[in-house]
């Protein structure tokens, strides 16, 4: 059983290759599609695209859709989020007295 969420307006930072890195001015860079579909399977992204290029498949596999969401005018960032820190202290604070 799948999530199928529907006519997004923008599915922003979609990726057809996954990058293992990116850094500097490729950080500004963010691909997007109108008018989109989106898939989840479980916890991963299973299918994205355009709603033009899901066709039968939205009526076909119709009963399978555990949950299915019309995002008709709302925008979607399924994204991947490094949350990381920058140590500012690496070692203990000492005071000198």
């Amino acid at each position: 059983m799948s999530l199928l969420i529907k006519n997004i307006k923008e599915l922003v930072q979609v990726e057809y290759q996954p990058h293992q890195w990116i850094a500097g001015r490729d950080m500004a860079r963010l691909e997007s599609i109108s008018d989109a579909y989106l898939i989840i399977d479980g916890e991963n992204i299973s299918s994205f695209g355009r709603m033009k290029d899901l066709g039968g498949e939205l009526e076909s596999k119709k009963s399978q859709w555990r949950k299915l969401i019309d995002a008709s005018g709302k925008m979607v960032f399924p994204s991947w989020c490094d949350s990381h820190t920058h140590l500012v202290f690496p070692a203990s604070p000492r005071l000198n007295i």
